[in-house]
């Protein structure tokens, strides 16, 4: 499937929106592990979730500022690919 026509089906479908996290997790593996979600998605609005596991946890068992990080990353950057058009 066309990674462009995911994107603009994810916007209206939940199922479509789970297909498209898989499909992200899958071609970003550093991402992997942190477990990063889309929650919701519109033409000038992305909704991320960081999951609060241990894998995310720094030595004070809260959310590491690499992960925070690394879901700010994310985020702006699918949302700047998707705005300019670049995503094929």
């Amino acid at each position: 499937m066309n990674f462009r026509k995911l994107v603009e089906k994810a916007k209206t479908s939940k199922a479509r929106l789970f297909v498209l996290t898989m499909v992200t997790r899958r071609i970003i593996p550093f991402n992997r592990p942190h477990k990063i979600s889309i929650t919701k998605l519109s033409d000038h609005n992305i909704e991320t979730f960081l999951p609060y596991r241990k894998r995310n946890f720094n030595h004070l068992r809260g959310l590491h500022a690499c992960a925070l990080a690394t879901l700010a990353e994310f985020t702006g950057g699918f949302l700047l690919l998707t705005r300019l058009g670049n995503v094929k």
